[in-house]
């Protein structure tokens, strides 16, 4: 038997879930107060434009562009320069995608094409209730959907970087305070000491940060640990030593405040992961 030589073809995206498919106009004063959840999310803009924060960065979505945040990143949305955002917000699971595959992209024309065309098909491929997908209503629809959704996945993860627009106000310094918390993530430090490290007023941090994240700064800074927590748990890290590393002196409240945000104990999230 003559033996053929072949070519192995790894692959790079393998998006597992649909969890949401949804088209929505928002009025020209909408805010969303945010969000972060297990699976990504891709927003993208129709027309007009929107704000967004994703985890540090606040960014101004225009025309043709996107968003990518993956699992765990804090995020909101609202609407910017008094428009009506048209957006598609796509969210799913993926157990392959690259690393580098995240943030701010202006679609080409031809992706801005795929993503309208992949919407119109959606109702044909899958059921909903509302904003989420609820099962699969046609099956050879499903599949070349899940074909086409990998494959915008894909041209994106070739793509450059969407230009920031530099955005007014004070996203700079909600920028440097998420920063300076990143840097002190194994200690526990106060709103003080943070408004010390940032060279700003106690009230001026506090106004700031609400502004952008609409969560209060030792909340952030908590999810902000709970965050690194689970990826220590997931690579086999005692509970012990993955609150000592956190700057929890007391393994108890660390469990206490890792329960109250995922909404288990430490050591069930460690088992779930293996």
């Amino acid at each position: 038997m003559e033996i053929y030589p072949f070519c192995p073809l790894p692959r790079e995206i393998n998006v597992t879930a649909l969890v949401s498919a949804f088209r929505v106009q928002r009025e020209n004063d909408f805010y969303f107060s945010g969000e972060q959840h297990d699976f990504y999310e891709l927003v993208y803009v129709v027309c007009g434009k929107a704000g967004v924060t994703a985890s540090e960065g606040i960014y101004v979505l225009e025309q043709g562009q996107c968003i990518l945040h993956p699992p765990m990143e804090f995020h909101r949305l609202w609407s910017e320069d008094a428009t009506s955002p048209e957006l598609i917000i796509l969210s799913f699971r993926a157990e392959q995608m690259p690393a580098s595959l995240a943030g701010k992209y202006c679609m080409s024309p031809s992706q801005q094409v795929m993503i309208e065309d992949w919407m119109d098909e959606n109702s044909k491929a899958f059921t909903h209730d509302d904003i989420l997908v609820t099962g699969i209503s046609d099956r050879a629809a499903a599949r070349r959907q899940l074909c086409r959704l990998e494959l915008l996945l894909a041209e994106l993860s070739g793509s450059d970087p969407a230009p920031d627009r530099s955005y007014s106000g004070n996203a700079g310094t909600y920028t440097e305070i998420v920063r300076m918390m990143k840097e002190h993530l194994g200690e526990t430090i106060t709103i003080d000491q943070l408004a010390s490290l940032c060279h700003m007023s106690k009230s001026n941090l506090k106004r700031i940060f609400f502004k952008y994240s609409g969560m209060g700064v030792i909340s952030y800074f908590n999810q902000m640990k709970i965050n690194r927590a689970c990826e220590l748990l997931i690579r086999g890290e005692a509970v012990g030593s993955v609150a000592e590393a956190l700057g929890f002196s007391d393994q108890n409240y660390f469990s206490t405040v890792f329960r109250r945000i995922t909404g288990m104990s430490p050591s069930s999230y460690a088992k779930q992961g293996k």
